[in-house]
Parts: structure tokens; C-alpha cells; sequence
């Protein structure tokens, strides 16, 4: 006999669905709970004494059923159809579980990455799609620092005035703040700041440069400067601040523009008569006066070439304080204080401080055609 475990009604065994609700028919017979042995009817699904599911119940072995057809194993019967359609809806619903938590999780990950791809990408576009790395762009953190550590460097060969300088300083220790913050769009803003800043200021040294340029091209054609444009030293000196403003390097190209106009303004300034027999004072207290000018002896040691002759009529102090001269047209500084306190008050004279007191070797090295002529004439070498 077969019975509808959803209506009741009993069937013959050759009958599979029931004629009333549609339902399956299983074996009628007694299901024993696999927990506490209590008997319970096949169409049960939880064991009536403890409430276990009776999916893995079987009826007795020992007794039979006159009722029920034997199946030839001894009246052992499968767990009725209903516990297994419950496992399987309870499979589905933690297979379902499991994939959202999967979906869930993914989308964590997948948000975490973003994030930490966002603060370290390189080279991200932005919404006007230029990919160049300027100021359209936001680059890494990486390379907003390699820019940051290379910020001297790349403002090294400008003439900064004051005013810029603060900007400078502003920017840059705002730029660091950020990348310590690994905050992208402050990073960005002040790199484009120091960008439009680095603009402003190349074309000011190059300004700074064109104005140097013309001022010594104005002196260039003064009848006075004919001989120092044509000396040695102020064709080295052109030539390297010339080298120098090529590479972009203005604050090279200053000083030896610099050093071309300053030898040009001494020229221009140079009195028309020459020297004939130099200073006419004897004796070492008055041959260095305080106060004294002498712009001859300067212009006739370090413009022209001293004539032998002329020299070999030199006493002993006046070769000395020919060659004092010499030294100092280059900056040399004396020991002695009565000789230094003369050439400080010279008008041509700058002190070279980077080279020691009384280091002739290093003077020496910087003499030009002419003074290195000179030096060997009145010492004795010539």
C-alpha cells in the first residue's frame, strides 16, 4: 500500500502520484528515530519523542508488517521522500548564502584595491585627458616625491629676487606636508604652483640676462673700452657666461656677465693720460697713503703690458708696489693692515674672501695673458 504524504489517501502500490492532489506516493510503514529509537510513521519528518529529523530513520528489521507488502530485505524501508526535499532546500539555502557573502566580500576587496590604487597611480588621467604628466595630471605619490627631493636642482640656476624666494619656500614646505599626508590634491595643487613659479622666474633671469647684455654692448662701443673688450680675461669671462645662459645656468651667466660689465665701466673710466714714471713717492710709509687713489698703476698692471725698459728703472719698492697692485686687481688680501687699508680704499679693488689672506698661489692661478706678463717682468723673471 502506498500513501499521499500530502492529502492521506491511501493508493495501491502501483499507483506513483496521488488522483486527488497530484502529490508522490511513498511505502506506508513504521520509520524508528535514529536519536532515541522512538517509532514514528513514514509519514513523519521529525521524531515525534525528540523532535530529530527522521531522514536517516528505517523501520525494524525484526517486525513485519501485515498490512504493508514485504520489500524481500526483511520490511526495511527508505526514509520517506519528505526529509530528503527538506535537505535539499536547506542545501540551496546556504549554497545561496555562501554567494552572497562571496559577492559581498569581493566587493570589499575590489573597493580596498581601488583605494590603494588610487593613492599610488601613476600617471592618471584627468577629466581633459592630456596624459602628459603636467598640470592636467595627477602623478604618484612616488613621483611627486622624486620631484619634491629634486626641487633645488631644477630652481639651482635661476636668479631668484626675495619676493620669489618666499613663494619658493612656501610651496615647497607645502608640497612636503602633503606627501607626508599622501594627500594627492594638495600634492598636485603645489607641484602646478611651483611649476607656474619655476615659468615666472626663468624669464625673469632671462630678462635679468638680455638687460646685463645690453648694458655691456652700450659700453662696448665707447672708445675708452676698445682694449678691455679685447683683453684675455674679458673674452674668457664672455665667453663662459655665454656658455652658461645655453645651458640655463643664470646664475653663472650672471656673474661673468657681471665681471665683464665692472671691467668695462674701469676701462671706460680711465684717465687719457698713460703712465710715464709711475709714483714719484719714495719710501714705504708714503708709496701706501691711506686714502690715496691711484687708478694709473692699476689700469697700467692689469689693461696693458708693461714695457721692459720702462720696468728695469724701478727701485726695489716700486717693482713691490707694482706688484702689490697687480695682486690686488684680483682680489688678493694683504697681511700686512697699512697695505690693505690702501687698496680697500681703491675704487676698482673687491676683496676676493673665498680665496685666504696672503694665498698668492691661488691670485696666481687666476692671472690672464697680460698680468701673468707683468708678474714676470717685475719680479725679475723677463
Amino acid at each position: 500500500m502506498k500513501i499521499c504524504k500530502k492529502c492521506g489517501t491511501q493508493f495501491p502500490d502501483n499507483m506513483s502520484f496521488c488522483s486527488k492532489c497530484g502529490g508522490p506516493l511513498t511505502n506506508y510503514g513504521d520509520v524508528y528515530c535514529s536519536k532515541c529509537g522512538a517509532k514514528n510513521t513514514s509519514m513523519d519528518s521529525f521524531c515525534k519523542n525528540c523532535g530529530s529529523p527522521l531522514g536517516g530513520g528505517q523501520p525494524s528489521p525484526n517486525k513485519q508488517y501485515s498490512n504493508i507488502p514485504n520489500n524481500g530485505n526483511g520490511g526495511v524501508y527508505p526514509a520517506p521522500s519528505g526529509s530528503g526535499n527538506k535537505n535539499i532546500v536547506l542545501i540551496v539555502v546556504v549554497i545561496i548564502l555562501a554567494v552572497v557573502l562571496a559577492v559581498i566580500v569581493g566587493s570589499l576587496i575590489s573597493y580596498k584595491s581601488s583605494k590603494t590604487t588610487l593613492s599610488d597611480k601613476a600617471g592618471v588621467e584627468s577629466q581633459d585627458g592630456s596624459g602628459d604628466g603636467t598640470s592636467g595630471d595627477t602623478l604618484s605619490l612616488s613621483e611627486y616625491q622624486s620631484y619634491y627631493d629634486g626641487i633645488d636642482d631644477s630652481f639651482g640656476g635661476f636668479i631668484v629676487s626675495s619676493s620669489k624666494k618666499g613663494e619658493l619656500k612656501t610651496y615647497k614646505h607645502s608640497l612636503e606636508d602633503a606627501l607626508k599626508n599622501k594627500n594627492l590634491e594638495n600634492c598636485k595643487y603645489n607641484y602646478d604652483q611651483l611649476n607656474d613659479l619655476k615659468s615666472s622666474i626663468e624669464s625673469d633671469s632671462k630678462d635679468k640676462i638680455n638687460s646685463l647684455k645690453n648694458k655691456i654692448k652700450k659700453y662696448e662701443k665707447k672708445s675708452k673700452c676698445k682694449k678691455a673688450k679685447k683683453g684675455t680675461e674679458y673674452k674668457k669671462n664672455k665667453k663662459l657666461a655665454q656658455a652658461a645662459a645655453d645651458k640655463g645656468d643664470y646664475v653663472d651667466a650672471k656673474t661673468y656677465y657681471e665681471a665683464c660689465l665692472d671691467t668695462l665701466k674701469k676701462a671706460s673710466k680711465k684717465k687719457a693720460k698713460t703712465v710715464s714714471s709711475g709714483r714719484t713717492l719714495s719710501g714705504n710709509d708714503t708709496w701706501y697713503q691711506t686714502g690715496a687713489s691711484d687708478s694709473d698703476t692699476y689700469n697700467a698692471v692689469y689693461y696693458n703690458y708693461l714695457d721692459a725698459n720702462y720696468v728695469a728703472g724701478f727701485s726695489t719698492e716700486q717693482k713691490r708696489y707694482y706688484m702689490n697692485t697687480l695682486f690686488a686687481a684680483y682680489g688678493y688680501r694683504f697681511n700686512n693692515s697699512t697695505i690693505q687699508s690702501f687698496f680697500d680704499h681703491q675704487s676698482w679693488y673687491t676683496p676676493d674672501y673665498s680665496i685666504g689672506v696672503g694665498d698668492q698661489t691661488s691670485i696666481r692661478s687666476k692671472f690672464d695673458d697680460i698680468c701673468s706678463y707683468n708678474y714676470s717682468l717685475l719680479s725679475g723673471n723677463r
